[in-house]
């Protein structure tokens, strides 16, 4: 057997102050694993503070599903508003007159999807600005939609 594989003799009985071979090998051995543990150990401690922590970026919200996979995450949280519905139709309003158009669709799409009583109302304003933006098929599309 090789006595690189075969430890059998770390428990053989050495004449006292003889250090063959093979105990300069099992020493080499074990010095090499606790340097390994403490560049390890130094080396996470050292990284540790170049991440992020989760809990300072993650923000109460609602993630709105449109159905077919098609979600959309928002920062409000609508329990926390005294009027919803309200607050979303100035925000979508807010978006809309500082040229942001995706989020102002995005946000009428939210009245939409939690406020069925205002869901009409939030489509056919989708409509106009789509109409208002030379997209006749999509504001067509959605006059529709408000008919069935």
């Amino acid at each position: 057997m090789d006595p690189m594989v075969d430890n059998s003799w770390i428990h053989e009985k050495r004449p006292p102050g003889r250090s063959g071979w093979q105990s300069k090998v099992m020493k080499t051995k074990v010095f090499m694993t606790v340097a390994v543990i403490l560049a390890g150990t130094i080396l996470a401690v050292s990284l540790n503070g170049l991440g992020s922590n989760a809990t300072l970026y993650q923000s109460e919200g609602v993630v709105v599903d449109f159905g077919g996979y098609n979600t959309s995450w928002t920062d409000v949280d609508y329990k926390e508003i005294d009027d919803p519905p309200r607050s979303l139709w100035g925000y979508s309003e807010a978006m809309r007159a500082a040229g942001k158009k995706a989020e102002s669709y995005k946000a009428l799409a939210e009245i939409v999807a939690m406020f069925p009583s205002d869901a009409s109302d939030a489509v056919y304003r989708m409509g106009e600005w789509r109409e208002a933006d030379g997209e006749k098929e999509k504001a067509i599309a959605l006059y529709r939609r408000i008919l069935k």
